[in-house]
């Protein structure tokens, strides 16, 4: 299997006419917002499209763009290294309308995952350093993206843990047997 590691093809910023209504509809982090701060949203906004197994970004990886997931259920998955039989455990595949890179958004922090895509998937990247200056300058956006960003965060939370209990009940099963 051939790995790509690339940023995928991108439109340029402002050529994406629909922002407003698809940000109103499919994407919680902007969930709330006033339609004037939705279209300063969509002026930082790009479309990338990838090709199956494109790396987006890997542990260790400095990205500036807050990521979201336009189309394509299940399209890209989220996965951290592991030692031993496999290289890889998915802890996470995406749905549509979900953020999957909001670290511009927060302190700076080393990734720890990799984002594989699966199938063919339209991302919506917005530029992370103006959606920062929006969050740290405008009161209401700010509070409105990062109560989002918050609920976000708790809620991926709860499935991984669901997730490695799972799995840490499947190695104890292995162990015994």
């Amino acid at each position: 299997m051939v790995e790509a590691r690339c940023r995928g093809l991108s439109e340029p910023k402002g050529s994406w006419k629909m922002a407003p209504m698809l940000l109103r509809i499919g994407f919680s982090l902007f969930s709330g917002l006033k339609d004037r701060e939705l279209d300063a949203v969509a002026g930082m906004a790009t479309r990338k499209t990838y090709p199956v197994n494109t790396v987006v970004y890997a542990p260790g990886d400095c990205t500036t763009d807050v990521l979201l997931l336009e189309d394509s259920n299940e399209a890209i998955q989220m996965e951290i290294p592991l030692k031993g039989e496999s290289p890889h455990f998915v802890i996470h595949t995406l749905s549509k309308g979900e953020v999957f890179c909001w670290t511009p958004l927060c302190p700076a922090h080393a990734r720890a995952a990799t984002a594989r895509v699966i199938q063919p998937a339209s991302v919506i990247a917005v530029d992370g350093t103006a959606l920062k200056k929006m969050v740290d300058e405008d009161q209401h956006a700010g509070y409105i993206i990062m109560k989002n960003l918050a609920g976000i965060l708790s809620a991926r939370l709860s499935y991984i843990t669901l997730v490695f209990s799972h799995q840490i009940e499947k190695t104890r099963k292995k162990t015994v047997v």
